[in-house]
C-alpha cells in the first residue's frame, strides 16, 4: 500500500506553520489539505482514536478515517508529492507511532522558535481569540507579567501549563528521533522564516524532493497582534467566512484576501518585558542546552 503522505510538518504552534501551510500550497507539485489541522494521525480510527480532551486542550474538529483525509487533499492534476502542516503532532504521545505507521518514509520537518517569545505569541493570540472569559491565560485582565510569575510560582492553570511545557521542545522531538532515521527529519528556525525565507522554502523543497520554486513570501499568516477592530474580528472568525472563501477561492486568491484582511485589521503586540523575559530565560535555558545537542543546531542567540 502506497503511503498516505511523503511529508509532515509537525510544528510547532505559533513559530510560522501557517505561513509554511500556506507557502508550500503555491507549488503546483504539492498537495495539502483545504484545511491546515485535520489531526488525522492523533484521531484516526484505525489505531484507537485519542481523546477529544488532553492536557486542557480540546480538539472539535478531527478526520477520523482515511477516506475522508484523502478526500480534503486539493485536487492538483500536476501534484506528485502530499503532505501535511499540522502543529498538534508535536505533542500528543499518539501522533509520531500514527505517522510512522501509516508513513515510515515520510520527511519529518519542524519549525522551532525561542521558547520565550513563542510563549508570549501565544499569550498574545489568545487574547486575540478571547470570547470573554475563559482560563487565566486569556482573561484580558491577566498582564503577561502576572502570567509568568503565576508560572514561576508553580500557581498556573493546566492550559497555561501546556503552553509553557510546549517549549520544552526535546522530550517532544525526541520520540520522532526514536521512530524515524535522523535522515528524514529536518529541524527549520523561526527566524529563518522571518529574515531569510526564500533560502529557507528552497531547502523544505529539496528536502522533500519537490522541484525548484519561487514561492510568494512577502505574506504572512496568522500572526499574533492586537485587533484595531475586535468586534470585526471576532465576527469574521465565528461566522466561518475564512473556511468558506478557502474553499471557494484559488489558493492565490485566497492568500491575497486573507493577508490584506489579517494586515487590516491586526497590529503588532508590544514588546515582552524585560523582567518576564530574564524569568522565562531561567526556565528555559537547561532545555535549550539539550536542545542544541539534538539536532545539531547553534542556538546561542536564544540564550542572550
Amino acid at each position: 500500500m502506497s503511503e498516505l503522505v511523503q511529508f509532515v510538518v509537525i510544528g510547532v504552534a505559533k513559530c510560522g506553520t501557517t505561513s509554511l501551510h500556506e507557502y508550500l500550497r503555491q507549488h503546483p507539485s504539492i498537495s495539502l489539505p483545504q484545511r491546515k489541522e485535520t489531526h488525522f494521525f492523533i484521531y484516526n480510527k484505525a489505531s484507537g482514536g485519542f481523546p477529544e480532551v488532553y492536557n486542557g486542550r480540546e480538539i472539535k474538529e478531527y478526520i477520523d478515517t482515511e477516506e475522508d483525509y484523502l478526500a480534503e487533499f486539493e485536487k492538483k492534476p500536476t501534484a506528485t508529492i502530499f503532505g501535511e502542516v499540522c502543529p498538534s503532532y508535536f505533542y500528543y504521545p499518539n501522533a509520531a507511532e500514527n505517522i510512522y505507521r501509516y508513513c515510515p518514509n515520510a520527511k519529518i520537518l519542524c519549525i522551532l522558535r525561542n521558547p520565550i517569545y513563542r510563549l508570549y505569541s501565544e499569550y498574545t493570540y489568545a487574547q486575540l481569540r478571547k470570547d470573554g472569559g475563559g482560563d487565566k491565560f486569556t482573561d484580558e485582565s491577566q498582564s503577561f507579567r502576572a502570567v509568568v510569575q503565576q508560572i514561576v510560582d508553580g500557581t498556573e492553570d493546566v492550559l497555561t501549563r501546556r503552553r509553557v511545557e510546549t517549549g520544552f521542545y526535546t522530550r517532544y522531538l525526541t520520540r520522532y528521533y526514536h521512530l524515524f532515521p535522523k535522515e528524514q527529519i529536518k529541524i527549520l528556525l523561526f527566524d529563518d522564516l522571518r529574515f531569510r525565507p526564500d533560502e529557507l522554502m528552497n531547502e523544505i523543497t529539496e528536502f522533500i524532493g519537490a522541484k525548484k520554486f519561487t514561492y510568494d513570501v512577502e505574506m504572512r499568516f496568522n500572526s499574533s497582534g492586537k485587533a484595531r477592530f475586535f468586534s470585526m474580528y471576532s465576527l469574521l472568525r465565528k461566522t466561518g467566512l475564512k473556511k468558506f472563501l478557502r474553499n471557494k477561492l484559488s489558493a492565490k486568491a485566497y492568500q491575497n484576501l486573507r493577508f490584506a484582511a489579517e494586515k487590516y485589521l491586526l497590529k503588532a503586540p508590544p514588546q515582552i518585558d524585560p523582567e518576564s523575559r530574564s524569568m522565562l530565560q531561567s526556565i528555559y535555558e537547561n532545555e535549550i542546552l539539550d536542545l542544541q545537542e539534538l539536532i545539531g543546531k547553534d542556538l546561542s542567540s536564544w540564550l542572550v
